[in-house]
């Protein structure tokens, strides 16, 4: 049997189950200790370790499709930081597309981040409303 270490997408996974999952997924991982376990849990549970992983995916989220679908990612990484309304909402501005960024900086900025996700997503499905009501003006077959 080939003894593998703790890796990356083995603790990738932990660190998005419950504890009892995390310590399931290690031991299924060849060669590991229980103190190596128990280490390797510890290490990727610590407040200070789970705060510096939800800063950094804060940092790279960006809307992808639709704003609600960014809003919800964006919240439910933004509940694990004890940050304030008002930086949140920077970083939720800075992952937006463009073209809603366009329109939500002209608008006046609401006070909490949960207003502000709203209007976004307010502003997307507007965009997209009128994106598919716009004429065709491509060659017709």
């Amino acid at each position: 049997m080939v003894t593998m270490p703790v890796n990356h997408i083995a603790m990738n996974v932990c660190s998005s189950l419950k504890v009892s999952s995390c310590i399931c997924v290690l031991m299924g991982v060849a060669g590991n200790s229980r103190n190596h376990i128990a280490s390797e849990c510890t290490r990727w549970l610590d407040p200070a370790t789970i705060t510096q992983r939800a800063e950094t995916k804060l940092l790279s989220l960006r809307q992808e499709r639709s704003a609600s679908e960014y809003a919800t990612a964006f919240e439910k990484v933004a509940s694990q930081l004890e940050w304030g309304d008002k930086a949140l909402m920077s970083f939720f501005y800075r992952g937006l597309k463009y073209r809603v960024k366009e329109i939500l900086f002209s608008r006046r900025r609401p006070e909490t981040l949960s207003e502000y996700a709203r209007m976004a997503v307010r502003i997307d499905a507007e965009l997209d409303l009128l994106e598919k009501r716009k004429p065709y003006k491509g060659k017709r077959k």
